[in-house]
């Protein structure tokens, strides 16, 4: 369920449209917020053309799109005749993972310090990407059981992803760099 929709036993309708009320106005205001942000890392990025603000700005154009499909905006304002929105809401959430780990390897200089570790992480990151293109075509073309074993990879190699990126994280905290600690933040919604 998106936090649009609600049990009709549960309230009078004046009730349910003051919460639904409210939280449109929420989702709105949010996706208002989130639009300036990304208009002002584009011309941020624009400006500087530093790599590091376009994995910023890539991670945070998915997160949008993942929190507007789990906020329901794009079901019920956007693309309403849209049938696929439980896998929209997979794969932005796989996407903007994938893009967090490449922003956040660039952040702690992951490469830089940790080149056969970044490897790993990088090497990962692609199969995933390409796990999850062949699993779309899996789902379209209607098979399953391939569907299934490609999902079963993308999760495993997924969250050895997460531990190599965790360890790349513990290590740029012990040489003290100064954005390890924002870095490591970063993981607290995945815990």
């Amino acid at each position: 369920h998106t936090t649009i929709e609600y049990s009709m036993s549960e309230n009078d309708a004046d009730t349910l449209l003051t919460k639904s009320n409210r939280r449109l106005a929420a989702s709105f205001t949010f996706l208002g917020i989130a639009i300036i942000l990304l208009s002002l890392t584009g011309f941020v990025y624009y400006r500087l053309k530093k790599k590091w603000h376009l994995y910023y700005l890539l991670y945070t154009l998915m997160g949008v799109l993942f929190v507007m499909v789990n906020l329901g905006i794009l079901r019920y304002f956007i693309f309403p005749e849209f049938l696929y929105f439980s896998e929209l809401r997979i794969y932005s959430s796989c996407y903007w993972y994938l893009l967090m780990g490449i922003f956040l390897s660039e952040t702690i200089h992951f490469k830089e310090n940790n080149y056969k570790l970044y490897q790993l992480f990088m090497g990962n990151q692609y199969a995933v990407f390409a796990l999850s293109i062949l699993a779309l075509l899996f789902l379209f073309t209607g098979n399953f059981t391939l569907l299934k074993y490609a999902t079963y990879i993308i999760f495993i190699v997924f969250y050895v992803n997460i531990v190599v990126l965790f360890r790349a994280v513990w290590l740029a905290f012990q040489r003290h760099e100064a954005l390890a600690k924002y870095v490591a933040y970063s993981f607290l919604p995945s815990v």
